[in-house]
């Protein structure tokens, strides 16, 4: 008897990396595969269909009027808005047994917002740059006397945000100027200090994936500028590997999340923030262990 194949949507169907995913879940012949996008597929497809967008007020109404109408089962949302407004509203998914591949609501919530982020990992010990949040002018002008009194350069960036988007990095001769500046940044910012290259992106598996190497190191070849790709070489660290283990089991990880890490002035690795989605290339973990991409399949076949 021929089982009958899950009917699997991906998001972010114009995403550099996307088509990869899809030539993997392809050879294992067990799924049919859509993908979707609020832009129109470069590439014409015949699974391919057009979402309103997150910033549509019916988005997800439109979103799941398409998976009623393509008998869709599964679904892995791959961008930040997705992942949230999908977990929030994971109920709606469930009513229609739709199975849907992202973490808790609770979770999401955190790990979008970078000094909940933050202060969840310094309660559980992972190395994190010193930071200071401000809520005033006073505040701001002793958050950056803190920095300048321990000689540290600084970045000043977005709390909540999409991306290493709005980042802005200031040395200690800047200070005086930077004083001055308040009023660019006294909505949705917080100062950390400055790290420096290397560069590490780490894609971390929950455990109901794989129980063994669930967390696959990626040096950035390009780490001045980590967003403009120039490859990568897969590592192993120890310390990362130790870190990863405790984010993975406290946060009770329900499917993959990508972390962001630096070096400080001493070479200390330090955990800048944690996405609460695949990384655009966690595919590249994938083609890489051999063992992992099976576990994948099998994980999304359940």
């Amino acid at each position: 008897m021929t089982l009958k194949k899950d009917n699997i949507v991906i998001s972010c169907a114009n995403g550099k990396k996307t088509f990869e995913l899809v030539k993997i879940l392809e050879s294992a012949k067990k799924f049919n595969i859509f993908t979707t996008d609020a832009k129109s597929k470069k590439k014409n497809t015949k699974n391919f269909f057009k979402n309103l967008g997150t910033n549509n007020e019916d988005y997800l109404e439109n979103l799941l009027e398409n998976f009623e109408k393509y008998e869709i089962n599964k679904y892995i949302p791959l961008a930040d808005e997705e992942v949230f407004i999908t977990s929030k509203n994971i109920n709606k998914f469930k009513n229609k047994n739709i199975k849907v591949y992202c973490n808790d609501h609770k979770n999401i919530s955190i790990l979008n917002n970078k000094i909940k982020t933050l202060e969840l990992l310094t309660k559980y010990k992972v190395p994190v740059p010193k930071w200071k949040q401000f809520k005033n002018f006073k505040e701001y002008k002793n958050s950056i006397e803190f920095f300048f009194d321990i000689n540290l350069d600084i970045v000043i960036k977005p709390i909540v945000s999409r991306g290493n988007r709005n980042i802005n990095y200031f040395y200690k001769k800047d200070y005086k100027k930077l004083i001055h500046k308040y009023s660019n940044f006294n909505i949705n910012f917080f100062i950390n200090e400055k790290l420096y290259p290397k560069y590490y992106d780490i894609d971390l598996f929950s455990k109901n994936i794989t129980t063994k190497n669930n967390q696959i190191i990626r040096q950035n070849l390009n780490p001045h500028h980590p967003t403009i790709y120039k490859g990568f070489r897969f590592i192993k660290n120890k310390d990362i590997e130790n870190f990863s283990n405790v984010i993975n089991k406290k946060l009770n990880n329900q499917f993959i999340i990508d972390i962001d890490a630096m070096t400080d002035k001493n070479k200390q690795i330090k955990v800048i923030e944690i996405n609460s989605r695949p990384s655009g290339a966690f595919v590249h973990s994938l083609n890489k262990k051999k063992k992992l991409k099976n576990e994948f399949l099998k994980y999304l076949k359940k």
